[in-house]
């Protein structure tokens, strides 16, 4: 009988132990699914609260590095540790910098011929170069100064200041209609001060100051941006007239002057920069208020175009 009863227990305990065994590896296999589970969101799927602190993160930072002007917001190029702006050099979708370029001899020497241009491009070492505070109203020189320095035309924003045409039509305003001069024929206002009436110039009197100086002076005005880029992939910048937002302006930003040439359309937007590269999300260039930017490219063009796609550049 006590023989009978010890087998019976150590069958028992055999069991016990098997069956312990089994809810064990269940358990084990459990804690790994929950383990799974956990670790494949939070290295593959993005769950919804990972995606708010991402996109408070970055607003956080926006907010950090924006700026306003004119009204609108934009983002600030980034600074070196010198405090000098700098863009970074473009990458594809594998991750490669772009091609780049880089004048060092000026126009006379250059001697590349693109005529159908690359996907993607920028020009390095343009100078950059501020209108303030001397010339609040002057973009658009300043704009010729850093291509002009860039392809070692020796001026400065000032002299360009004092040589550019004038139009000296008085302005006045009659039964609500606004008369004044042409900014296709010459500066229009004071270009040093705020506080006296002004608005800026067009391509015209640019084209002929920049001619002064070059032969290779070259309108584009009323070309194809194709052509824009053309010039960029031969290592010359592009000089024009767009508004200071980058993107197109609603009619209500328009006003109409009687001109001694007729009916005109303005804007106080207005604006110039100077294009040195592009790829197929942006356009990149140097604008005189402070920075070497960048717009989105498809807002840009149809801006620059509704500016009358105003382009000046020199010839290789």
């Amino acid at each position: 009988m006590r023989k009978t009863i010890a087998v019976l227990t150590i069958i028992s305990g055999l069991m016990f132990i098997a069956v312990l065994g089994y809810y064990l590896q269940i358990i084990s296999e459990n804690a790994k699914i929950v383990w799974t589970e956990k670790t494949e969101n939070t290295y593959g799927e993005i769950s919804a609260e990972t995606t708010k602190a991402a996109t408070d993160e970055v607003s956080a930072s926006v907010t950090e590095n924006a700026a306003i002007k004119d009204g609108e917001t934009y983002l600030e190029t980034p600074k070196d540790a010198n405090g000098e702006s700098y863009l970074e050099t473009p990458k594809d979708a594998n991750g490669e910098s772009l091609p780049e370029t880089e004048n060092t001899s000026g126009i006379a020497l250059n001697n590349k011929d693109i005529s159908q241009p690359p996907l993607s491009c920028i020009i390095k070492n343009v100078p950059l170069i501020l209108q303030n505070p001397e010339l609040p109203r002057g973009c658009e020189v300043t704009s010729l100064a850093m291509l002009m320095n860039f392809c070692g035309i020796k001026t400065d924003k000032i002299s360009l200041s004092e040589k550019i045409k004038r139009d000296t039509t008085p302005r006045e305003t009659k039964n609500n209609k606004i008369y004044w001069g042409n900014p296709n024929n010459g500066f229009i206002g004071d270009m040093y001060d705020f506080s006296k009436p002004g608005y800026g110039v067009y391509h015209k009197p640019i084209y002929e100051l920049l001619l002064e100086y070059t032969p290779q002076a070259k309108d584009l005005t009323g070309c194809e941006f194709e052509e824009i880029k053309t010039s960029v992939a031969n290592e010359i910048p592009v000089w024009v007239i767009i508004n200071a937002t980058y993107k197109p302006l609603y009619k209500t930003a328009f006003q109409t002057w009687h001109t001694p040439d007729g009916e005109i359309q303005i804007t106080y937007r207005e604006h110039s920069v100077l294009i040195t590269g592009y790829d197929s999300e942006y356009v990149y260039f140097n604008d005189p208020l402070g920075a070497r930017d960048k717009a989105e490219i498809e807002a840009f063009i149809q801006c620059w175009r509704q500016m009358g796609s105003q382009a000046v550049t020199v010839s290789m």
